[in-house]
Formats: structure tokens, sequence, C-alpha cells
């Protein structure tokens, strides 16, 4: 990656941040947080970090991610391995396509009702309820 910055010249736009123990912290200094994978990764967890810190998401259109972020509400959803659509996602942002602020809001708040650590913790708790009742478990 290196190798990459430096041949096409742009080491002084890039930041090495490297580890952190202070994720909020690092979270609070982005605009937006990019997420590129290829390939699915379940539910990533730096998506859920991103929106609970009301950071808009750039991502993949790959397995889990859509779950969270749908595409203009709470972020930006690209094709895997497609530089052009990544590309396209990231301009419709910058250049004010997409309300920076509203797609912040709508993240948090997206946070807080589905993914937030009450609400989940709620949600395997009522699995846990109906199985042991013996009833059918809701799949939503």
């Amino acid at each position: 990656i290196e190798a990459q910055v430096e041949r096409l010249k742009i080491g002084k736009r890039i930041q090495w941040v490297g580890f952190t123990n202070d994720i909020p912290a690092e979270l609070a200094r982005l605009d937006a947080m990019a997420l590129p994978s290829l390939y699915g990764e379940g539910l990533p967890m730096v998506v859920l970090e991103a929106m609970a810190a009301a950071v808009p998401v750039i991502a993949t259109r790959v397995e889990g991610t859509p779950e969270a972020i749908r595409h203009g509400r709470e972020g930006l959803l690209a094709e895997p391995n497609d530089p052009a659509s990544l590309a396209e996602a990231i301009e419709s942002l910058v250049t004010g396509q997409y309300d920076w602020d509203s797609l912040a809001e709508a993240a948090a708040r997206r946070h807080e009702t589905a993914f937030s650590d009450w609400t989940m913790a709620r949600a395997t708790a009522e699995v846990y309820r109906r199985v042991l009742q013996g009833r059918p478990i809701d799949n939503r």
C-alpha cells in the first residue's frame, strides 16, 4: 500500500493512524467511513460503531452490510469489486447529492433502534423466552 501511495504521489493526503485503543475518538475525526469489502463479513462491527457515532457509512453491498445500512438513508452502498461504483458513492456524498447531516442522524437513530447493545440483548432474550415456552421464533 505504501508503494502505491508513493507511486501515485498522494502521501500528503494520507494520515497513517495505526492501532488505537480509543475507537470513539478516532470515529469522531471522520466525516464518513468507507468499507469497500469484496466479500461478506457477517454484520461488521465497524459499521455498527460508525453508525453509533453518527458517522455515515459508504460500504459495498455484501452480506450483512445492507441489513444495517439502507442505501440513501443511513449511508451509501456500492457494488463490490467495482471502484467506479465506490467512487460514485463517495462523490455523491462529497458533492451534496446526499445530505451528510441527514445520513448521520439516521445512522445514529437506526443503530439505537436496531443494533444497540440493549436492543440486541432484548431481541436475544426474546428468542430464548420463545424457545423455552415452546413458541415459534419471529424471524424478522
